[in-house]
């Protein structure tokens, strides 16, 4: 038997809990709750079947008509919105044009499905067409990060996504088209085409992760955190998919669109969060606890080699030594890299240690230092300046050193 203290202490915190979840979902305000009300919705059709099987088809297209547009609208009030900085503004520009362009492609996907008899030239232009998505989206998603980079950083930046989409692309035609095509006498351009979602995907994946591993402001970081994860989950999606476009045995209305439903739904998530809590003042860039994500592309190296390894099993001895020396440089060098990966690590870590510990003396002393640059502005002022001056230290920055003499 409960007595009455145990039972108010439980209604007291079903109540709390029932405040809590009223709460999150206030937070998110009434676009939050249209898509997650949709996505319930639309996984409830695909689970229960509730249409006949002539009409699964079309209600399955008919239910992504419209969600690229409303990820585009939700992206593009983020480019206007004047809380945020410059570069993320132009970067959630670029956002709403890689979704317009996923609304297009996904709705001629649909009518050449529905209306053309899935015509195979119609799906390598739509899929061709489908390749400037992660273009625009890595280049927006780029825009978050600090706005100046040596020609040493680009050019590293640009490796790296070569690594990725290689890689990825190995790994896709090995383990999904390979064996379709394998007495095919020549290759059409829709193996090309079926290469470049997948890769597309981990491309815009390795520009979230860059951009977190430099770094951002705070409100921005939970953004992309949110939006890698959506992405991670069309990954997903389209590897599953992949197989069944090639077997062409995919149709509207596939569990498969699951994945695709709530990949979509988290990128929304991530643009609703920036535009209702904004951005943050002083973005950190280079921030050493997100270094792991610099090992993304390491992994790509070494994944591109596994389909030729397991190729090489028919090779002739000798071809076997030259592949298994290859794979052994490459390991060196990709090792070669980690290990100045970790030393440019632990060097910036000691020198944010040595600046913290000058600033700290710095900002202590009893002394008031200035520094100017060559034009006599003022671009720091020590905290004991206004003990001597009887103005705050921010007063005087960017002002003319002049001003303070007479």
């Amino acid at each position: 038997m409960t007595t009455p203290r145990v039972g108010n202490t439980i209604r007291s915190r079903a109540t709390l809990d029932r405040r809590r979840v009223v709460a999150f979902v206030a937070s998110w305000g009434w676009q939050g709750a249209a898509v997650l009300a949709y996505v319930i919705v639309h996984a409830s059709w695909l689970l229960l079947e509730p249409t006949p099987a002539a009409w699964r088809e079309s209600i399955g297209n008919a239910f992504f008509a419209p969600v690229g547009l409303v990820m585009a609208a939700m992206a593009w009030a983020n480019a206007r919105d004047r809380r945020l900085r410059p570069r993320v503004r132009r970067g959630w520009a670029l956002l709403a044009g890689a979704y317009l362009v996923l609304w297009t492609s996904t709705n001629l996907w649909a009518a050449n499905d529905l209306f053309l008899g899935r015509d195979r030239l119609g799906r390598m232009v739509v899929d061709t067409f489908s390749a400037v998505y992660p273009t625009l989206l890595a280049l927006g998603v780029l825009c978050f990060g600090p706005a100046h980079q040596t020609r040493t950083a680009r050019a590293r930046v640009s490796l790296d996504f070569a690594t990725v989409g290689i890689g990825a692309a190995t790994l896709v035609w090995y383990f999904m088209i390979r064996l379709r095509y394998a007495g095919a006498p020549e290759l059409d351009w829709l193996v090309v085409s079926n290469l470049l979602t997948p890769a597309g995907d981990l491309i815009g994946i390795l520009a979230i992760a860059l951009v977190l591993m430099r770094g951002t402001d705070r409100r921005s970081t939970v953004a992309l955190q949110i939006m890698a994860a959506g992405q991670l989950v069309l990954a997903l999606g389209d590897s599953v998919y992949t197989p069944l476009a090639m077997a062409d045995s995919y149709r509207g209305g596939h569990p498969v669109d699951l994945l695709w439903m709530l990949g979509d739904a988290l990128m929304f998530a991530g643009a609703l969060y920036q535009h209702r809590r904004g951005g943050g003042e002083h973005p950190s860039f280079e921030q050493a606890g997100d270094r792991r994500f610099a090992r993304l592309p390491y992994l790509f190296i070494v994944g591109g080699y596994l389909p030729i390894i397991a190729a090489s099993e028919g090779w002739s001895r000798s071809d076997r030594t030259v592949l298994y020396a290859t794979v052994l440089l490459t390991l060196c060098v990709v090792a070669r890299q980690f290990v100045a990966l970790r030393e440019n690590v632990r060097l910036d870590r000691e020198g944010r240690l040595q600046e913290a510990r000058f600033r700290s003396l710095v900002q202590h002393s009893s002394d008031t230092v200035t520094v100017i640059d060559a034009n006599g502005i003022v671009r720091y002022q020590s905290a004991s300046a206004e003990r001597l001056l009887g103005y705050p230290p921010h007063h005087l920055i960017g002002d003319p050193l002049t001003d303070l003499v007479h």
